[in-house]
């Protein structure tokens, strides 16, 4: 996307306290003329995604409630003669659809932040999800009969080479890709295995990435366990195995997320994985992809109740029980709802020494290699079965890697 001076953003139901107006200068609400007819747009966030902001203080931040502040701002909205009010949402599925079965007077609602694409009509009302990475679009062709209610046509578009490139962009994305692509080319590691990053697989299950993941934060950072959130993991791809890049790295890795360690209880380590099992079957980035240990939970139980047992070195674990921990500065300072990590402090590894997820996958990657012809630790072998073998075709000589599934997270009412 390229800014342009005219470009607007709305953000209606969430107050930045020190200004009194829409957090980072967002508009409330917007009346517009498209072919003849006017409309009112407005933006509306779930509270739960305030708690995913690693960039502000959430404490200066006031929350309006999405039901009544969206029915309140279209009431505004169509007296100023808006013909069609829509909002623009970063919520889940569940809230869209809450909004468009409480709020009659919002006409048409395109929902982001789920991965997924879908498109459904909600009490009278189109709701439309694209999914993600430029993937998808959607159409939505409203007809306006005098006397009648408008009707919704609604067509879903895959983006694919069919698409003539647009000129612009394509001499932009290729002038950004010059100056990388050597270096983004290059093979880091072989892989034995198909890599899923997909959210509906990666937030709601243990997967092979998010065990590759957690091991090597656990792995370079000598602690007991680690404990990632599965929305770290982005691109929402397949990865086949053979060959992985730079590219594929940077692909799934994009955020500069700096990681560190603590100390914490086997009390703090059972509320930790409660919250990152609260919001199932949502698929929420909080879930936790973890090493160096296991659980189980029950996600038909209420949230905050859903844990059943942790395991470490296969005995139960205590309250009492200290564990060092790896986990990423945004979790440790209670972001995605991981408020009990706050509470682990002295930081072992604090943000000035720590490294982010994307070196550490990067430098474990490299320590494989250099280990290539020596026979592999035993945690090694047991966390991640890494096989150590020359690779000399195509002058490589690199380690591999194949990630396997352990149980090391089951939702024990899918196991009966």
């Amino acid at each position: 996307m390229k800014l342009t001076p005219d470009m607007k953003w709305l953000l209606s139901n969430l107050i930045d306290k020190t200004t009194g107006k829409p957090l980072a200068g967002g508009l409330v609400s917007d009346l517009v003329t498209w072919n003849g007819f006017k409309v009112g747009i407005i933006g509306l966030a779930e509270e739960e995604w305030i708690t995913t902001l690693g960039s502000c203080d959430t404490t200066q931040l006031e929350y309006k409630d999405f039901v009544s502040e969206g029915r309140r701002l279209a009431i505004e909205l169509k007296k100023q003669g808006a013909e069609f009010v829509f909002a623009i949402t970063h919520m889940r599925l569940p809230n869209d659809e809450k909004l468009a079965r409480e709020v009659d007077e919002i006409d048409v609602i395109l929902g982001g932040h789920d991965h997924f694409y879908d498109s459904k009509i909600v009490n009278g009302k189109p709701l439309l999800k694209s999914g993600v990475d430029f993937n998808f679009l959607t159409t939505l062709k409203i007809t306006v009969q005098e006397g009648s209610k408008p009707t919704f046509d609604i067509e879903k578009i895959e983006i694919n080479t069919s698409i003539p490139e647009d000129p612009e962009m394509a001499k932009t994305v290729e002038e950004v890709s010059a100056s990388m692509e050597a270096q983004m080319k290059k093979i880091i590691i072989e892989s034995d295995v198909t890599l899923n990053t997909k959210s509906e697989h990666i937030r709601q299950e243990e997967s092979l990435v998010g065990n590759l993941t957690a091991d090597a934060l656990r792995s370079m950072y000598s602690t007991d366990i680690a404990i990632v959130n599965a929305g770290s993991i982005r691109s929402d791809g397949v990865y086949n195995p053979g060959d992985f890049s730079m590219k594929d790295l940077m692909s799934i890795f994009p955020f500069e997320d700096v990681c560190v360690s603590v100390k914490m209880t086997g009390k703090q380590l059972w509320a930790t994985l409660e919250n990152g099992v609260s919001h199932l079957p949502a698929q929420e980035g909080r879930f936790p992809c973890i090493a160096g240990f296991s659980f189980t939970f029950d996600s038909t139980k209420p949230s905050g109740h859903r844990v059943v047992s942790v395991t470490f070195k296969n005995e139960p674990v205590k309250d009492d029980q200290i564990f060092t921990c790896a986990a990423k500065l945004y979790m440790v300072e209670g972001h995605d709802g991981y408020e009990t990590l706050v509470e682990c402090r002295p930081l072992i590894i604090d943000e000035e020494n720590g490294q982010m997820l994307s070196t550490v996958l990067l430098n474990y990657f490299r320590e494989l290699n250099i280990v290539r012809a020596i026979t592999a630790t035993e945690d090694q072998l047991r966390v991640i079965r890494v096989l150590h073998r020359l690779r000399k075709e195509k002058g490589k000589n690199l380690g591999r890697i194949c990630p396997v599934l352990e149980n090391r997270i089951v939702d024990v009412s899918k196991a009966k």
